[in-house]
């Protein structure tokens, strides 16, 4: 008897998919920019001085869209080339602009 007055409260989608859909198209793609000598310098600069524990904001690019993250840096792989912010991993290709906080 409760199993089928539960059936009565399942919420009903005549437009199946359709919501999913719509999500997906206000999604804007936005191609990956270059950026000039100096401002590779200066995020260069701003990479070999900082450490792990330094409180950093990193614009970063991913997926066709860019993304801000601010914490401290976790972790630093010069080999591998990546910066690891909170648990965020950003390759340095992919940094746009990056802040060390005081």
């Amino acid at each position: 008897m409760k199993a089928e007055r539960a059936k009565i409260f399942i919420p009903f989608s005549p437009l199946n998919g359709f919501y999913e859909a719509i999500r997906k198209k206000e999604h804007i793609s936005v191609p990956k920019a270059e950026i000039s000598e100096d401002t590779a310098c200066e995020i260069d600069a701003v990479l070999k001085s900082v450490r792990a524990g330094d409180m950093v904001t990193v614009v970063y690019y991913c997926v066709d869209e860019y993304l801000s993250v601010t914490g401290c840096v976790s972790k630093i792989d010069v080999g591998r080339r990546i910066l690891t912010v909170v648990e965020t991993q950003i390759h340095f290709d992919d940094i746009y602009k990056i802040e060390e906080k005081i």
